[in-house]
């Protein structure tokens, strides 16, 4: 039953008619990059309980990998690849609020050389 109602969201997302009106299509937006701080997390925590559901410990990555050194390798993979969404989507977020601010102070400064 699970498998029936999955194909038919993929079908009616992918190949079905749009549903939404006009105004409904021009306010559709994708989320906002802040969005990727928790996907970040979120990987460093589903590799850990990967290697804790495999039997070993927390932040033993042995079991992910046919081999316990080849585990090791994609643990730390799939955890840098995490670290970098985190920190990247933190540093862009940081940028945007203080450019938003940058220009707001700037739009102040304009405003009082003008009076």
């Amino acid at each position: 039953m699970t498998s029936f109602y999955s194909w038919r969201l993929m079908f009616l997302t992918f190949f079905g008619k749009p549903r939404g009106d006009k105004h409904t299509h021009d306010h559709a937006h994708e989320s906002p990059m802040v969005m990727l701080i928790p996907l970040g997390v979120l990987i460093f925590a589903g590799t850990g309980v990967a290697g804790l559901l495999l039997g070993e410990n927390y932040l033993n990555y042995s079991p992910l990998g046919s081999h316990p050194e080849s585990g090791q390798h994609l643990g730390i993979l799939i955890v840098e690849a995490g670290v970098f969404i985190t920190v990247t989507s933190t540093m862009l977020a940081i940028f945007y609020g203080f450019g938003g601010l940058a220009d707001e102070a700037d739009a102040e400064q304009v405003q009082e050389c003008e009076e």
